[in-house]
This record gives structure tokens, C-alpha cells and sequence, in this order.
């Protein structure tokens, strides 16, 4: 796959991330991205399991509208 990136300001912050840590730029973009997502997984659960959550959330209020859900 490849990525085209347009913005200046984005290509030099890539650059300046591979710079300091001494790696391609490719491999700096790849860091910066699993360690965003580390984050992100970090809070407690990932986009899959929130949006499998808001999924059977919806799932439930088809099965029983708001004036048949059980007590």
C-alpha cells in the first residue's frame, strides 16, 4: 500500500521523528502509529470492542423497544 502525504508541515514532522530516533521514515510513522494505538487501548477497550458494544446496544432496542425491556 502506498501512502501519499501532501501536507509540509506533516512530511517534516515525520522526518524530524526519524531523525531523532534514527529509523526510516517509514518505520517512525509505523512506531508513532502503534504507540497511538497502544494508547487507545490503553483507556480500557479498543474501537472493535466499543463499537461491537454500541452494536448489540442497538441489536437490544430492536429485540425489545423501550416499552417491552425487561425490568
Amino acid at each position: 500500500m502506498t501512502i501519499e502525504i501532501r501536507d509540509p508541515e506533516t512530511i517534516e514532522l515525520i522526518r524530524a521523528l526519524a531523525a531523532r530516533t534514527g529509523h526510516s521514515e517509514e518505520l517512525a510513522v509505523e512506531a508513532a502509529v502503534l504507540k497511538a494505538l497502544a494508547a487507545l487501548d490503553a483507556q480500557g477497550t479498543s474501537y472493535r470492542e466499543r463499537r461491537n458494544s454500541r452494536v448489540r446496544a442497538r441489536v437490544l432496542e430492536v429485540e425489545w423497544p423501550t416499552e417491552r425491556q425487561p425490568a
